[in-house]
């Protein structure tokens, strides 16, 4: 990723040979105009990191490989350089015979650069050949990555660098199967260099970039040297959804931290390119086909209850892309096991036959078909999201002693409750451990919480309301002897339920009439909100 410097005489070639292009440029039209002037485009060797990128004497014609770190015993190394328009002889992309040299000669990827910010402007600039340098490398029958060079000198830029990198490779989508890269390094009197952002910044900065490009259903990867990863990020706090491309010119690497590709020189040779000099990488890996078409696993975001019934609930969710489908699992109890409950080709699933009143927790995955007409379901799921089924009456808990109020079933305690304080429920929950939980809100000194008390330290009070006249029984049954008639409006309490022969609710209840007289008896559960 560190570029040489060029005489006069070449950049003038590079700019001549890079407007004459512009007629060959599938899209960006715009944007490959910008890039004609290659503006601001880091050119001077890294000088922070210099400690780490030492020149080695390792080179390569062909395929000769560095040693393989002790960590990766077992796996498979492939080899493949990374390409940007410095690589061409007229500074645009390279031709189809070139990348038909690279895979004759035995490698087995490219990582492409698309774009960088400037390096002192800050403006964001897509590589003049990025376009042709992919589809031509995929011709070749090579694996292909691309990257982004970034200055990124808060969250907001870094953001900014992935959803550019993304708007750049989207007519190529299908033509990636290997990760998405931030490639972020020093550089003499950039802006990276000269700002100074904390370590903990430049960190937020990478997983920032991380998350826009998972969210876009591909693998995100960061691209550093040694020096860089060990001295100017918190390493351990890189989201683990990423991977590392570590950045070492020597034959054997000393980094101790995880990496899944490591470029070892900036000084090797490939057959058919005369005078040139590119940096190589090896990439350790037991799946060759690890990241195929990883653009469309994409984990399922966005799913939520959108509509309840007293026996269902209805989710929606974000379209994955390129998704055909999405199966929905649904767990009945709290860290319970989830079950296929359904299908959708849309972005909605009613789930019928609930029990009224119940907390359900749900996730989908989503499934469809690669370029190749190969089907994938994608290997993430979305997060779980917690719905729950309308309850036909009102729950009134009262603790019997004081009691922790849990954000979940018996996990972090969000604040204590006095014993005799009364609650409305919102829903009943059951853990794996077959226990029961109530969700309610409590409000203490002006702060609103959410949260789960243990069924077993309430005592419940449940009340119901006539939706029209209905006959108070004195069984759960139409023929059984009517006790009374109660007016529409009327409440009652909910002492228990039965179901009758053909399998309907009826509420056992008491109505109050007047302070001297209360009835018992059995109401037919439609009747009563």
């Amino acid at each position: 990723m560190v570029y040489k410097r060029q005489n006069i005489k070449k950049i003038t070639a590079v700019i001549l040979a890079a407007i004459v292009s512009l007629a060959f440029m599938p899209a960006f039209t715009a944007d490959a105009f910008a890039a004609s002037s290659l503006p601001d485009d880091p050119q001077a060797p890294a000088a922070a990191s210099s400690a780490s990128k030492t020149t080695s004497a390792v080179t390569a014609k062909a395929v000769s490989s560095p040693t393989i770190p002790a960590q990766f015993s077992g796996y498979k190394a492939y080899y493949g350089p990374d390409i940007s328009y410095y690589n061409s002889s007229t500074g645009t992309f390279l031709t189809t015979k070139q990348w038909a040299n690279i895979k004759a000669a035995g490698y087995k990827f490219a990582i492409i650069r698309v774009g960088y910010r400037g390096l002192t402007s800050g403006g964001l600039y897509p590589d003049s050949g990025f376009a042709q340098n992919i589809q031509s490398a995929r011709a070749a029958g090579l694996k292909v990555g691309v990257y982004f060079f970034s200055q990124a000198l808060s969250v907001s830029e870094a953001k900014a660098e992935a959803n550019k990198t993304l708007e750049l490779i989207e007519p190529y989508k299908s033509y990636i199967d290997l990760p998405v890269v931030m490639d972020y390094e020093y550089q003499k009197n950039g802006r990276l260099t000269t700002s100074k952002p904390s370590t903990a910044v430049k960190t937020k900065a990478v997983n920032a970039f991380f998350g826009v490009i998972e969210d876009a259903g591909y693998t995100p990867m960061l691209y550093a040297s040694r020096s860089f990863l060990e001295n100017s990020l918190n390493a351990e706090d890189i989201d683990s959804s990423g991977e590392i491309w570590l950045a070492q010119w020597a034959s054997s690497t000393s980094y101790s931290g995880d990496f899944s590709f490591w470029q070892w020189t900036d000084a090797g040779t490939i057959s058919g390119f005369s005078g040139k000099v590119f940096d190589l990488n090896a990439w350790y890996t037991k799946d060759v086909h690890q990241y195929d078409m990883s653009y469309e696993k994409q984990k399922p975001t966005g799913l939520s209850q959108s509509a309840r019934t007293g026996t269902s609930v209805t989710l929606t969710w974000t379209a994955a892309r390129k998704a055909d489908s999405y199966t929905i699992y649904r767990s009945d109890t709290y860290t319970g096991t989830f079950v296929k409950v359904g299908t959708s080709t849309g972005t909605s699933f009613k789930n019928t036959g609930l029990t009224p009143g119940r907390e359900y927790y749900y996730k989908i995955t989503a499934s469809g078909t690669d370029y190749t007409g190969t089907a994938i379901t994608s290997g993430k799921t979305s997060g779980y999201e917690r719905a729950y089924s309308t309850a036909p009456y009102k729950t009134v808990v009262r603790l019997k002693e004081t009691a922790d109020l849990y954000k979940r079933p018996n996990t972090t305690t969000l604040t204590s409750i006095a014993g005799g304080t009364k609650l409305t429920s919102i829903t009943k929950s059951k853990d794996k451990n077959g226990e029961y939980w109530y969700r309610v809100e409590y409000t203490s000194d002006g702060t609103t919480y959410n949260g789960y008390l243990q069924a077993s330290n309430l005592t419940l009070t449940r009340t119901g309301t006539t939706k029209q006249k209905v006959n108070l029984r004195k069984s759960a049954t139409t023929s059984s002897t009517k006790i009374l008639t109660l007016a529409k409006g009327v409440t009652v309490t909910i002492r228990g339920t039965k179901k009758d022969s053909a399998g309907d609710t009826w509420y056992k209840v008491t109505y109050k009439k007047s302070s001297s007289k209360t009835y018992k008896g059995y109401v037919f559960g439609s009747y009563i909100k």
